[in-house]
């Protein structure tokens, strides 16, 4: 799996005291145990294939996302557990897999109604416990976010000297737009908050998934994404990000019609109601939920001469 080279910002780190990974301390000469069948029967490329198996995040199906939740969602329903005692065999190993954990799995940040047990709204906090080394090898930034966030701190997100990925995603859910409990239209505001998306010297590539009832899909989110298709992003080296070339993805799910007790939805009247304080018991067995997601991508645009 070929990555490009991240450029070190030397001027945006100069003042962060920050450590290098344990890799950068194996200064004197290990066994690279070519006797082993592992190193000299296995070629390279299948050996990294065995270490990307191996390093993957897969579901804790032992610690689920209540069923409810504002969190859970399509290929979100369990905590994330990933095995990384096989950096700790030897000292090859290492040298090999070192950086997998953090290249292949997503990082994601709920800024706003996240699983509990996870603290990770923010990216200084986060990328601040890493190495140099640690933060170049990251890939792919997954960001939550209700609209308001996304408006008022996600400029600052980018800025930060510590947030080095390749690809970002942001993924607004159904909960997450301006006033849906109170079953208003669906409003996107324009990007100012990818006023400083060109501070992220690493980025090549920005995707957002939106996503909202079947019930308002055709009337409200395609005329959404059809502006949302116009927009364009500058780098920092002067590229600009569009999709022009890229495809739109449609998808679609059977979700929760009721979020922690708080929103029930009224199959009835077609909108929300607030229950908080009764319980579900008054409303019967919850029904699904249909939901429609479409998801674009921006990439560089091929400039022609």
């Amino acid at each position: 799996m070929a990555r490009r080279h991240k450029r070190h910002r030397a001027k945006r780190n100069s003042s962060q005291k920050v450590g290098h990974s344990l890799l950068a301390t194996l200064t004197r000469d290990f066994n690279t145990q070519d006797t082993c069948p592992l190193f000299s029967r296995i070629p390279p490329e299948l050996r990294r294939e065995i270490f990307v198996l191996t390093l993957t995040s897969y579901d804790d199906e032992s610690r689920p996302y209540p069923p409810t939740a504002y969190y859970t969602r399509k290929g979100y329903h369990y905590y994330q557990n990933t095995h990384t005692a096989l950096l700790a065999t030897c000292r090859r190993i290492y040298s090999e897999t070192h950086d997998l954990p953090l290249s292949l799995n997503e990082h994601v940040f709920w800024c706003y109604r996240g699983p509990q047990t996870q603290t990770y709204t923010d990216p200084r906090i986060y990328f601040s416990r890493m190495t140099l080394e640690q933060r170049d090898a990251v890939n792919r930034v997954h960001f939550f976010i209700q609209l308001y966030w996304l408006r008022d701190s996600f400029s600052g997100f980018c800025t930060l000297p510590e947030m080095r990925p390749n690809n970002v995603k942001i993924t607004i859910r159904h909960s997450d737009w301006w006033f849906w409990e109170q079953n208003e239209r669906l409003n996107m505001e324009e990007p100012t908050w990818a006023k400083n998306l060109k501070m992220i010297e690493s980025l090549e590539g920005l995707e957002i998934e939106i996503e909202t009832m079947e019930r308002d899909k055709d009337q409200q989110l395609e005329s959404i994404v059809q502006t949302m298709l116009k927009w364009k992003f500058n780098l920092f080296d002067g590229r600009v990000l569009t999709t022009n070339g890229t495809e739109i993805i449609h998808d679609r799910w059977v979700g929760q019609s009721s979020f922690d007790g708080e929103y029930r939805y009224n199959f009835d009247e077609g909108e929300w109601d607030m229950i908080a304080g009764l319980t579900t018991d008054v409303y019967g067995p919850e029904p699904g939920l249909p939901y429609h997601v479409i998801t674009l991508r921006w990439q560089p645009e091929v400039q022609t001469h």
